[in-house]
């Protein structure tokens, strides 16, 4: 046995106490000792029978409890007085209890003075409770247990015997698992019961809302009232009610009523493209200078050149690919070791990213509250505040104002802000995209000195800068002064700027929307409050252009109590960092396994295999491949060009585009007479008979909080160019009929469009009568109030001519909000759960936190508290990725129940998702598009219904 690989234990016990400490949930014991059983961590004991043993009875734990109404402490009791073993969870107190109380009985004591008065006392089962509940026993002794070479030589079963009987063993247990299944299939099937799904191949989700199976009904079905003893008819979720008759309603409120308010102006040609609703509108003063247009696309154009007017033609994208596990192995295949690697390095990055966020950000709040305490501030410190974040000039103030006038009217924004163009000459000094670069430059520098303790670069005015902040905060004692230059600076694990760049974006973004956008807000708000009264005397309810955004936002917070948070902080549960492909060959070439499998991937393409590419040679090999070309080779399968295998999803839509053919394509978007109502579409050959027409084309970067990853990618249904105007008006296409534009573009309202029937006639070919019409009124009690106009049918179809029909559907926020609201009480449950340690729970570590808002809130206090329990709380929400599952099947549940709904409304004007619309159907689909606030703690699912609804309409009805 030893020579044929088996491991052998020699116990010094009983070999019970190991085998059960040993088995798992999902173990199987085979043994001919019913001892075993007994053990709550042996679910079944399997027991050989028959002559050859080759035959099995199972015995399940829990059925055998079931059957003899035992609980799991009396069936522990009944083993001690039995000679057994017991459950090892089991308290000892309450089995010693229950011993005594069976020595109490009086069948036992009539038993014991019949036979011998000393007999089943207390100290007969003493050695027994000492092994089956304290898991104690005297070892056997040395000169008992054979040696090594007489256990050689004596007669135990042959190798052959033993791996004959296992491969028996396991045919039987595979046996009884299919035959299993095949019991539930059947009794699944004679109870006639469909089994419900919300979409072809979905595995199970534990938060998604299923429809009840349908009631069988008592009786004759007529159009007579139901009587009482008859169960009515099943009615699935989201369907839609059909009506003969108009149901009256109260009219509303004087407030409430809609009044129509034509135009100043009206247009003079409804079907023109440049129509728009903010043309009588004033419009901000001062030269806004629109986005420098890139360079010109030659040979010579490097890759990164390319990607960026592939931004500046095509809108950019999220695909939401799922985890990071599953999309690495079907990117590495079974390589389980290079899989575990890459997944163990993406982890870390994230975390290490979101920790230096985080203390950042605990830094500059505990530095904006020590310094505004003061009030006002020295001019060093607001000049350091200036620094945090940019002032409120009156061009931001026109520009808050102009886009929350119109908010359904784009704006050009850029990509990502390391894509910016660092031209000095073509930005001044009050340009925002230049004031953002400093900014975003101070932030990375700030973090970068945070994360490796080195020394501030001081010879650059950004590095000055930073250099001012810390040795400040250092005054404040919010950190320590590192000033010694001569120290050799210390080598962190990854790169600083790579690592820190995304995260330093971030805080960009969230101190301006804090800060500078909050200051708008709150200078709205109180000239709002001072129309009323309610502003007290000497209350500051303007924005002071001579003082920094954040120290307006103070003043402003304070006049208006609002009581808004004073720092951007970001929660404990890890959050999405974005990386480019060069980003991530910097931090996986510090892991010798990964690096190994690079270099491999780069001397597949070279002839000379006899030397070890360097970082180097990887860039310059990545530099010469297509965007993506390393997401696809090494994280997801998700753009190759292969045939689909499995569900379908975006890796059917998604390709890597090659450097000449991003030529190529931009080139024909540039061309003088290129057509924006077609936009060219990229084809490419899976094989002789099949084509792949992908909508999307691969950046070159991601986004990922450690579980799930999100790739970013160019779409090429829609042209920017279109969205923006920058064609001629004569060849735009027409807002209300194409898609080209975008989203943002296609929504508008319709008395822009049509005005007359010839209009109608104009854009659809049809009479107004021939055409089907959805209208959509989104709300917050109910998520959507659909009411479908439908055409009557023709002449030769109608028997007779009947009433008039209604199809109305209403979808309530509860009916939406199920699969939320799982996931809350699940999320509440675990909170809650006491770890039994002496240790608080969650739910008590996070109410007993100080507030971070309201009048006595305090920033310092809140942070110094967090830091006592900041591992407990990451070990709750980062510790493992079950929370982050949870949160992701919630999710996942919650967009089923859009799709639900989706195809509802689609089905009633003759669509469904995922079927093009065919020419004779003219739809025509209203959206409401009135703007509310929400006051209560549940937010709000209009806008992002609106969002999910009206990319599937794009893709089901729109045509180009």
């Amino acid at each position: 046995m030893l020579n044929n690989g088996f491991n052998i234990i020699l116990c010094d016990t009983e070999a019970d106490i190991l085998i059960a400490s040993e088995c798992q949930p999902n173990d199987v014991v085979v043994t001919s000792d019913s001892d075993l059983l007994v053990y709550m961590s042996v679910p079944v004991v399997w027991r050989p029978v028959g002559r050859r043993k080759r035959e099995f009875l199972v015995y399940e734990r829990a059925a055998v409890l079931d059957v003899f109404n035992l609980m799991t402490e009396s069936l522990v009791a009944l083993a001690i007085v039995s000679r057994n073993d017991y459950n090892p969870r089991t308290p000892s107190d309450v089995v010693r209890v229950m011993v005594d109380r069976y020595l109490a009985l009086p069948e036992v004591v009539r038993k014991k003075k019949k036979d011998e008065p000393n007999k089943w006392t207390a100290d007969t089962f003493a050695n027994a409770f000492k092994v089956f509940v304290l898991m104690q026993q005297d070892p056997v002794p040395t000169s008992m247990v054979l040696p090594r070479e007489d256990l050689e030589s004596t007669s135990v079963p042959t190798f052959e015997y033993l791996q004959s009987a296992t491969a028996e063993f396991r045919i039987q247990l595979d046996r009884s698992k299919q035959d299993e299944y095949e019991a539930r299939k059947l009794s699944r099937d004679q109870s006639g019961v469909k089994v419900q799904r919300h979409k072809s191949r979905q595995k199970f989700n534990r938060y998604r809302t299923i429809d009840s199976p349908p009631k069988a009904e008592v009786g004759d079905r007529s159009d007579a009232p139901l009587p009482r003893n008859r169960i009515p008819p099943h009615r699935p979720r989201y369907s839609v009610t059909h009506r003969i008759q108009s149901k009256p309603h109260e009219p509303p409120e004087v407030m409430m009523r809609y009044k129509w308010k034509p135009y100043k102006t009206a247009p003079t040609n409804p079907l023109c493209a440049d129509i728009d609703p903010v043309q009588s509108k004033t419009k901000p003063k001062g030269k806004v200078k629109s986005p420098k247009m890139p360079k010109e696309i030659t040979l010579e154009t490097r890759k990164s050149d390319l990607v960026r007017a592939m931004g500046w033609e095509h809108p950019l994208v999220t695909l939401d690919v799922g985890t990071v596990s599953a999309n690495l192995s079907r990117a590495l295949g079974q390589d389980s070791d290079l899989i575990f690697e890459v997944n163990t390095c993406i982890k870390e990055i994230v975390r290490v990213a979101a920790s230096i966020k985080r203390l950042g950000q605990s830094i500059i709040g505990r530095f904006i509250e020590r310094v505004l305490a003061s009030d006002p501030p020295t001019p060093e410190d607001r000049e350091i505040l200036g620094y945090l974040c940019q002032s409120v000039s009156t061009r931001i103030k026109a520009e808050s104002a102009s886009s929350s006038s119109d908010s359904n009217r784009p704006t050009a924004t850029s990509a990502d802000d390391e894509d910016e163009d660092d031209d000095e000459d073509e930005q001044t000094n009050d340009d925002p995209r230049r004031q953002k670069s400093e900014q975003l430059q101070f932030y990375l520098m700030l973090l970068s000195h945070l994360y490796s303790n080195n020394p501030v670069n001081d010879k650059s005015a950004i590095g000055k800068r930073v250099q001012k902040f810390v040795f400040r905060a250092a005054e404040l004692g919010l950190l320590l002064r590192n000033d010694n230059r001569v120290a050799i600076r210390q080598r962190t694990a990854y790169p600083a700027n790579t690592l820190l760049r995304s995260v330093a974006g971030q805080l960009v973004t969230e101190t301006k929307k804090m800060y500078r956008n909050g200051s708008v807000e709150l200078e709205e708000k109180l000239t709002n409050m001072k129309a009323k009264g309610l502003v007290s005397v000497g209350a500051h309810t303007q924005i002071d252009e001579t003082i920094p955004a954040i120290e307006n936002f103070w003043r402003l917070n304070k006049s208006s109590k609002s009581y808004r948070r004073m720092a951007p902080l970001t929660g404990m549960e890890q959050p999405f960092v974005s990386f480019s492909e060069l980003d991530l060959i910097e931090f996986l070439w510090r892991k010798e396994k990964i690096k190994s499998h690079l270099q491999d991937l780069v001397l597949q393409d070279y002839h000379n295999q006899d030397f070890d590419p360097s970082l180097a040679d990887l860039k310059e090999y990545l530099d010469q491949r297509p965007p993506g070309h390393l997401i696809a080779r090494l994280l997801s399968n998700v753009g190759r060009d292969e045939v689909r295998k499995g569900p379908r999803g975006y890796k059917d839509s998604t390709c890597l585009m090659a450097l000449d053919d991003l030529r190529r394509h931009i080139q024909t978007i540039r061309a003088p007479g290129f057509d924006p109502q077609t936009p060219p579409t990229y084809r490419i050959p899976l094989s002789a008979t099949s084509v792949k027409t992908p909508r999307y084309v691969l950046r070159g970067s991601l986004k990922t909080d450690g579980f799930r990853l999100q790739l970013l990618a160019f779409k090429l249904s829609e042209l920017n160019s279109v969205k923006y105007r920058r064609f001629p008006h004569d060849v735009l296409p027409n807002r209300l009929t194409s898609t080209v534009g975008g989203v943002d573009y296609f929504l508008t309202e319709v008395r822009n469009i049509v005005k007359t029937p010839q209009d109608v006639a104009a854009l659809w070919g049809c009479a107004p009568d021939q055409i089907k019409i959805l209208g959509l009124d989104l709300g917050q009690a109910c998520v959507l109030g659909a009411s479908a106009l439908l055409p009557e049918k023709p002449p030769l179809e109608k028997i007779e001519k009947g009433p008039i029909a209604f199809h109305n559907l209403a979808v309530k926020q509860k009916a939406v909000y199920q699969p939320g609201f799982k996931h809350r009480r699940w999320m509440q449950e675990q909170k809650n759960v006491d770890p039994g340690t002496g240790a608080m729970s969650i739910n008590d570590i996070e109410t007993g936190l100080p507030p971070l808002r309201g009048e006595n809130a305090c920033f310092t206090d809140y942070i110094q508290r967090r830091e006592l329990v900041k591992g407990q709380l990451d070990m709750f929400y980062n510790g493992d990725n079950r929370f982050k599952r949870h949160k992701w099947d919630a999710r996942r549940a919650k967009e089923a129940e859009y799709r639900l709904i989706t195809d509802r409304l689609l089905k009633l004007v003759g669509g469904s998702i995922g079927t093009r619309r065919d020419d004779s159907n003219k739809v025509v689909i209203g959206i409401g598009l009135g703007k509310f606030s929400s006051k209560i703690r549940l937010s709000s699912l209009h806008e992002s219904f609106q969002s999910y609804f009206v990319q599937k309409v794009i893709k089901a009805f729109a045509r180009w």
